[in-house]
């Protein structure tokens, strides 16, 4: 993370011994450097030394497939983790909505979120931001309202809400976007002390003719 690969790889190949932790620890170095290809590579070479990974391992490589948009090797690794019962966790289903969400699979990616039995706030935001990238602006807003249902009272942060706006201001949904912006006033939540959520909130109203 201090941006040194070349000193992380020398330092993991004098361990003489290498378990999950540090292999995972190494392939998230690749993936936090932008190094993607180089996390999956990892993850082949550590199942070819006979170490098993863990929900982290799993998560990590996920998202490094999002990010490449390699929907193939994503799906392997969906694959492994459920014949070893990782996909309940919730760490790996939050990485699997987001991989198949990135790589324009927002059915599968739905149906991942739907089977989650333990969803936190990452599992909302990511299924969400999946429903807005995909042009889904009435599914993104359902979602939010089942997320603020009485079963599950999540509370949004501002990730959430500007994808929110997001999605009001690119499908033209001025109600639903009005009712963001109130619920941001009941919240008691400061929008002028937020750069981000200003600036949504003025994107949504520009683009829905409010000036």
């Amino acid at each position: 993370k201090c941006r040194e690969p070349f000193i992380a790889h020398k330092v993991f190949d004098t361990m003489p011994d290498r378990n999950v932790v540090s292999w995972t620890a190494l392939m998230s170095g690749h993936v936090f450097n932008g190094d993607l290809k180089g996390s999956l590579s990892l993850f082949a070479e550590m199942g070819r030394h006979g170490v098993y990974a863990n929900e982290f391992t799993f998560s990590t490589n996920l998202k490094a497939c999002g990010l490449l948009n390699e929907l193939e090797k994503g799906l392997q690794i969906h694959g492994f983790c459920l014949k070893i019962g990782f996909e309940t966790m919730v760490e790996v289903g939050n990485s699997l909505v987001d991989m198949y969400s990135k790589c324009g699979r927002i059915n599968e990616a739905e149906k991942v979120f739907r089977s989650m039995v333990d969803k936190s706030l990452i599992s909302w935001n990511a299924m969400i931001a999946g429903y807005v990238n995909a042009g889904c602006g009435g599914r993104a807003l359902a979602t939010f309202r089942q997320m603020q249902g009485r079963q599950v009272r999540e509370r949004p942060d501002e990730f959430t809400l500007t994808s929110m706006l997001k999605a009001c201001s690119s499908s033209g949904m001025i109600h639903g976007g009005k009712q963001i912006h109130g619920f941001l006033i009941r919240s008691g939540f400061q929008c002028q002390s937020s750069a981000t959520i200003t600036g949504s909130l003025v994107d949504f109203y520009v683009k829905c003719g409010n000036l």
